[in-house]
């Protein structure tokens, strides 16, 4: 296993871990399942404000959305890309689909739409701003029969600096 920095990860990092056949250990909350990326395993954080009970019984009682397959729409922001859109395919499983909702990490709901029922297909505009840094939208739907509980996903993306680097020197 392979702890990245911080939890952040580039696609080329990503690579990496892969051809040393390691798992991923990332730092974008979600449940993992059989169709979890194992090169960006997610995990919910229990630090400082979120580390109530409340929270903690969501989190382990959450289960992986069953996304089964994810593309980008990028477009370029000065030096560096930024996601505009996101699209997913959801398998089935026993979650609400009128319910889903995508929300940026700071909690603002972001436009959800279907596009096509079997397999369920959504797209998600990201847009707006992102500055240079790490960047995440979290996905839930509740269960259809278990009430208080979730179906969650996260898609976390790194930003360039307008030089082309991630990090100042």
């Amino acid at each position: 296993m392979f702890a990245y920095p911080y939890g952040e990860y580039s696609p080329e990092l990503k690579a990496v871990v892969k051809t040393l056949s390691y798992c991923g250990i990332a730092q974008q909350s979600g449940a993992v399942g059989a169709l979890s990326d194992f090169l960006a395993v997610p995990r919910f954080p229990m630090a400082k404000g979120y580390s109530d009970l409340r929270r903690f019984a969501t989190s382990v009682n959450s289960r992986p959305l069953p996304v089964t397959a994810v593309t980008t729409s990028a477009v370029a922001t000065g030096a560096y890309r930024a996601i505009d859109s996101l699209q997913m395919i959801l398998g089935k499983a026993d979650y609400r689909t009128q319910q889903l909702a995508c929300y940026r990490a700071t909690g603002t709901p972001l436009l959800t739409r279907r596009i096509a029922a079997n397999p369920l297909t959504l797209s998600i505009k990201v847009g707006g701003e992102q500055s240079a840094g790490r960047h995440k939208i979290n996905c839930t739907a509740p269960a259809n029969r278990s009430a208080g509980v979730y179906y969650w996903y996260s898609y976390q993306w790194l930003v360039k600096r307008t030089d082309d680097s991630w990090y100042p020197e």
